[in-house]
């Protein structure tokens, strides 16, 4: 879910990705896309973590990421949801500037208005994913008039301009941590020091850990160890490996770190987290998409 983004690949005529998802439970760290992305809860919870906050969506809550925007997801207790990309290409062509703009939005809010326009993009996440699903005569057709719709919406009601507006300098900067980014997918599970990335870049470690942290908002030690967590609760809840097995291949040496990293991000431990995920299953089991 290469470049310095997550990998976007389109599942409707190259131009769009959607997605059901019944998740017993997971955690994505740090990452972004060059799209824009929808997620709309229908069943259980998620939390989203931006540079800028903490937002939890519950059933019928959705949110919107920008282009290039970091975020990482938690969904400790399970959740169905429906995931909608849409690559930068498709509004770019429309509007250049569309790319210097941010979403805000407030599931919250009171105004009638502004809840009757976030029920139309709901509802449209909905019929998205059920127009993908079935194709009908004219899907094509119905999924761009779907999208363009909700676009507008979110564009000319929820949108404000971006804090970090994009600069040859930046797009410069965010090339080199596209680099760091695929070098720590290829080989975060071996033991990977500052020295090596800032060689790899030609660039001083000082001013490497510098570039790093103003580009993502954390260190790259952060970002390390937080992508070894993520792969290493999906092993956690999807395989029965010993604990230490999974420390050994995702690259944990130091027990002590990984017990305390861990427990600042989940506030349970790898057993809780693994029984709770059990537990979840059973529940789950059997439930087939029949929502409308």
């Amino acid at each position: 879910m290469s470049q310095y983004y997550e990998p976007i690949e389109p599942n409707v005529l190259n131009t769009l990705y959607v997605e059901y998802s019944v998740d017993p439970g997971s955690y994505v760290s740090m990452h972004w896309h060059n799209a824009i992305e929808i997620i709309c809860v229908l069943e259980g919870s998620l939390t989203l973590e931006t540079e800028k906050q903490f937002t939890d969506l519950k059933a019928g809550d959705f949110i919107v990421i920008a282009p290039n925007e970091l975020h990482a997801a938690l969904n400790p207790d399970g959740n169905t949801s429906i995931l909608i990309q849409i690559p930068i290409q498709r509004p770019h062509h429309l509007s250049p500037e569309l790319l210097h703009r941010s979403f805000a939005i407030d599931m919250h809010t009171t105004d009638e208005r502004k809840l009757a326009l976030l029920k139309k993009i709901r509802d449209n996440c909905k019929e998205i994913y059920h127009t993908y699903r079935d194709k009908p005569f004219c899907y094509v057709l119905r999924l761009e008039w779907l999208i363009s719709e909700s676009l507008h919406i979110l564009y000319t009601e929820f949108s404000v301009p971006a804090e970090k507006a994009s600069t040859p300098e930046t797009d410069r900067n965010r090339e080199r941590i596209q680099r760091v980014f695929q070098y720590t997918w290829e080989h975060y599970s071996e033991p990977v020091t500052l020295d090596e990335i800032a060689s790899m870049l030609h660039l001083q470690k000082n001013y490497f850990c510098r570039l790093f942290r103003e580009t993502t908002g954390m260190t790259y030690l952060e970002y390390l160890n937080d992508y070894r967590m993520g792969k290493l609760y999906h092993d956690l809840i999807l395989t029965d490996s010993p604990i230490r097995t999974l420390l050994e291949k995702h690259g944990f040496t130091n027990y002590p770190l990984f017990r305390r990293l861990f427990a600042e991000r989940f506030h349970k431990t790898p057993s809780e987290i693994r029984r709770q995920t059990k537990q979840i299953e059973n529940k789950n089991e059997n439930i087939l998409p029949s929502f409308r």
